[in-house]
């Protein structure tokens, strides 16, 4: 009798384990009885209130920090008409997320700014010999009422972008002063004018690793770094460029 028991204890305890580790998963990953459900329930949901959009649904992935599923929604006739719809676990929807990336063009924002930085990142590494870590053009310095200026799936016209852009660059070298930076400066900017795309602002970062003695002969690595962000293209007339930047990085 005993033995009994203590075999279904076990039994108990196992069964009560492997349900606190499901619920566990469950409420980092979902599970896949949800997950058809939240499929289901967002199809409906944009059959009946986005049936003009031509959506096809791309994916549906369990958010733990919303405790729902994003569905991802991706109309087959517009690159920028996509967004998700957010179903709970019992296939309930609880919000779309359309007017914030669609109808405020924020997902054409964000497409246009990823095909910018792609091509900056392009063209700075293919005309400047240092050893460069991130490299990119970028779309990111808005004035109030820029994003109505946008339409969907327009293309992206580097020469003549839609807002003021900027170039960044970080670079890994072991001179890390303002005189260098300044070299870099100029030549980003003689880069950018010479194929013709109007910068308004650089970004400019210096790094490097240094190993440095310590106690007992011991060595340390020290992180170095300068960096100035948003420098207005008209400081490249100055006489004196690096007290220049020296100048403007006291006054951030």
């Amino acid at each position: 009798m005993k033995l009994k028991i203590k075999k279904i204890l076990a039994a108990t305890l196992g069964i009560t384990l492997i349900l606190l580790l499901l619920l566990f998963v469950n409420s980092w990953v979902g599970n896949p009885i949800s997950k058809i459900l939240a499929k289901n329930a967002a199809e409906q949901y944009i059959e009946k209130n986005y049936k003009d959009l031509n959506l096809e649904i791309q994916s549906a992935n369990y958010n733990f920090k919303f405790g729902s599923y994003m569905v991802f929604c991706q109309s087959a006739d517009s690159v920028d008409t996509a967004f998700s719809v957010y179903v709970d676990s019992f296939g309930n929807v609880v919000r779309d997320d359309y007017e914030y990336e669609v109808a405020n063009n924020f997902a054409t924002f964000r497409r246009l700014d990823n095909e910018l930085r792609s091509i900056g990142d392009k063209l700075l590494r293919d005309h400047l010999k240092y050893n460069i870590s991130n490299a990119g053009f970028l779309m990111d310095h808005l004035e109030e009422g820029e994003m109505e200026q946008l339409t969907k799936d327009m293309p992206l016209d580097v020469y003549n972008p839609p807002f003021k852009i900027g170039a960044s660059i970080t670079i890994i070298d072991p001179d890390v002063s303002y005189d260098k930076m300044a070299e870099v400066l100029k030549n980003m900017a003689e880069v950018c004018s010479n194929e013709g795309i109007p910068i308004a602002v650089y970004s400019v970062r210096i790094e490097y690793d240094n190993l440095v003695s310590v106690e007992d002969g011991a060595e340390a690595r020290e992180n170095l770094y300068l960096d100035l962000y948003n420098i207005p293209e008209q400081i490249l007339q100055s006489d004196n460029l690096p007290k220049a930047l020296e100048e403007l990085a006291s006054e951030s």
